[in-house]
């Protein structure tokens, strides 16, 4: 485990892709998040050159790297935070094109929120999960809707280009450029990477007031992060909703845990698999066996017939 206080600069300004697992919750924070962010940039910039302010940990996981791609990594706790810096610095750059502030506009875009020389998802500094990636693309490429009041990616995006317009429009680049050195130069979080260890434990240990965590989640997590980007909203439309949607309860039959199933299914050939330990007998499994995503459900959705027809024994097919 590395751990490192690092500006919000240091880590956007840099080759780094950070990724939020699908076990991961959709984005959440609220106006009262954004308000409390927003008045630490405005304390930060009436504080004087010296004022600094701690936003809180990042913990992340290095993803396997390929080469030709940039370092990659999974973000098991800070995605909020991460998430709303870049839509806050979108919300800016846009203000400032507003404003026919081009250049300081494109230096926003192209230092913090992208890799210009990438395509697809791959040009973004942070990619959310599945349900908040349209959304998040529309305020990152400068397409998302007028100032408007809501919830969600977009919700925050509107906060804060709603915060920043009357001070760039009155106080023109000076402003412009004292907002982005607070939100980046002066803002820092403690980044700590963790390596070689299970990302369950890591999760469950900093997760202790949120949802629980299921095994079966970083199953799910694990076999999406091996699809590229730009195909996994297919891979879930075409092969993993069909197949995660037959655990769902049915008539009188309640749902069968994904993560009972998974344990059953690692113990295909007689080798134990002990409690908490599926993700990792999983992820051995299928790395030994060099399945692809698409091999992998194909073979899940085969076992998972034995396994409902056994939770199930009066839906069991009949010859």
């Amino acid at each position: 485990m590395e751990a490192h206080v690092k500006t919000v600069r240091e880590i956007l300004h840099s080759g780094d892709q950070f990724l939020v697992p699908f076990f991961q919750r959709q984005y959440s924070w609220t106006k009262k998040e954004w308000h409390n962010l927003y008045r630490d940039v405005v304390a930060l910039i009436e504080g004087g050159d010296e004022a600094k302010h701690f936003l809180g940990p990042l913990v992340c996981t290095p993803f396997h790297h390929v080469p030709g791609d940039g370092p990659r990594y999974q973000l098991i706790d800070g995605q909020q935070r991460l998430t709303t810096l870049t839509l806050a610095l979108a919300a800016l750059r846009d203000v400032a094109r507003l404003n026919d502030l081009n250049d300081f506009a494109d230096e926003i875009h192209e230092d913090y929120l992208i890799h210009k020389r990438r395509q697809d998802l791959e040009r973004f500094k942070v990619v959310p999960r599945l349900e908040d990636r349209h959304s998040y693309e529309l305020a990152i490429d400068g397409k998302a809707p007028g100032v408007v009041t809501g919830t969600g990616i977009i919700g925050c995006y509107s906060f804060f280009k709603r915060a920043w317009k009357n001070p760039v429009a009155d106080a023109g680049e000076q402003v412009a450029k004292r907002l982005l050195v607070a939100l980046t130069a002066r803002l820092s979080l403690v980044a700590i990477t963790v390596d070689g260890e299970n990302p369950y434990e890591i999760f469950e240990s900093l997760n202790w007031k949120g949802l629980p965590l299921e095994e079966a989640d970083l199953i799910r997590n694990f076999l999406f992060m091996q699809v590229p980007p730009a195909e996994q909203a297919q891979f879930h439309e075409a092969r993993w909703r069909p197949y995660e949607s037959r655990f769902e309860a049915v008539g009188r039959y309640d749902k069968v845990p994904p993560t009972q199933f998974y344990r059953n299914y690692l113990m295909r050939d007689g080798r134990y698999c002990a409690n908490k330990t599926a993700y990792v007998e999983f992820k051995r499994q299928n790395v030994e066996r060099g399945l692809t995503p698409v091999e992998q459900v194909t073979e899940l959705q085969r076992f998972a017939t034995f396994e409902l027809w056994l939770q199930r024994p009066e839906l069991c097919e009949r010859p």
